[in-house]
Parts: C-alpha cells; structure tokens; sequence
C-alpha cells in the first residue's frame, strides 16, 4: 500500500513540474561538457580564442598563467578574448593555450603561434623574411591530405618543436639569405584508392626570399 502511494505521489510531483529529472541530468551534462579550443588569433594587443562550450566567465590560460578574460557579446560559448594578453606574447613565439571553465572543466593545450603564418590564401605570392624569422604553414580544405615538398634545408630549417595538429604542415626557420620555394599537394582519400578518382588535386605553392 505504502509502495502505491509514493509511485503515485511520484508521478504527481512529475507531472506538476515541481520534480523535473531531465533538466537535472540536462544541468549534470553541461555541467560536464569540457571546452574545446579549436583557433586562436592575436590582434594588435589582443587574443581571441575561439572553441565550443565555454562556460560563462571562462578564463583562458597562457603558459600555464590566467589572462583577463571576457567572453564575447554574440557568440560567448564560442569565443573569448583576452584584451592585453598580446602584450605578454612575443612574435614568433610558440605559447601553450587552454581554457577553464568556471565548472571546473579545462580543455586541451593548444600549442599557438604568434608569428607569420602562411594559408592557401598565400598561394602564388613571394614572401620575403629576415634571416632567424620563423613562420608556420597552415594549410586547410575540408576532406583534402597535405604532402608538403620542404625546402632548401640549407636555406630553411624545420624546427623539432613542430605542433602537430590538423592543418599545420611545419613550423620554419629561415636560417640564411637566398631565395628557395615551398609548395605542397591536397589530395582527397579517394586518390589513393585503386583505381584513383578523378577528383582535382590542389596546389600550394610561394616563392621564400631571405635577406
């Protein structure tokens, strides 16, 4: 009698809304959801770092020390910036990211780089550096693999500390004046099947001048 008497107090309470189980576990998910840091750009003085599920009043971490954090007005789960952490990053440095969320949660390092970074927007153009300059190849189109052809190593240097992540073919250093070029080929994973697909390959090619 007892037992029929709570299952029926049970599904009183559930169906007048006062004991609401989903929205618990909906709260509990989010509240275990860690953010995702996915790009992160430095303008003038400023970091912005975009992702997914950054809590309100998430704060985002330099080499391991919090930055003055604001999350954006438009897009606050998504972005966050840092309005004077630029002031604590040199050009050309490689600086270790994340992002804490006020739950507790801390995303992945992102390993971020402050100097030239050369796209596919590059393509075709000369690009001219100082001897000691470093620069990192981006090269991104949704579904294509990258085979980079390096060059001159008497002339560029890759570096060890290269950050692997999708996209980023190498991390460079310009290491004496002469001019050498770099190039690389997109493939889809269908060009590699046999037979290969027809599909058009890419080309990514810039002409390096050192002084």
């Amino acid at each position: 009698m007892r037992r029929r008497i709570w299952s029926l107090s049970l599904l009183v309470l559930l169906a007048s809304g006062q004991l609401n189980l989903s929205a618990s576990s909906d709260s509990l998910a989010a509240a275990r959801q860690e953010p995702r840091v996915t790009e992160a750009r430095l303008n003038g003085k400023k970091l912005v770092v975009f992702g997914e599920n950054f809590s309100e009043g998430a704060i985002i971490i330099i080499d391991g020390e919090p930055a003055k954090t604001r999350n954006d007005t438009d897009n606050p789960s998504g972005v966050l910036i840092a309005k004077k952490a630029g002031k604590s990053i040199s050009p050309g440095k490689m600086v270790k990211i994340a992002v804490l969320n006020k739950t507790g949660a801390m995303s992945l390092t992102f390993n971020f780089f402050s100097g030239l970074i050369l796209t596919l927007e590059d393509a075709g153009k000369t690009i001219t550096l100082k001897v000691g300059d470093r620069f990192q190849v981006l090269l991104k189109k949704e579904g294509f693999e990258w085979t980079l052809d390096s060059p001159d190593p008497t002339i560029i240097k890759r570096l060890a500390d290269d950050p692997m992540f999708p996209g980023i073919q190498g991390l460079f250093q310009a290491t004496r004046a002469g001019t050498t070029g770099l190039s690389a080929r997109g493939e889809l994973p269908c060009h590699k099947s046999t037979p290969p697909c027809l599909a058009p390959t890419l080309g990514f090619q810039v002409t390096l001048v050192i002084e």
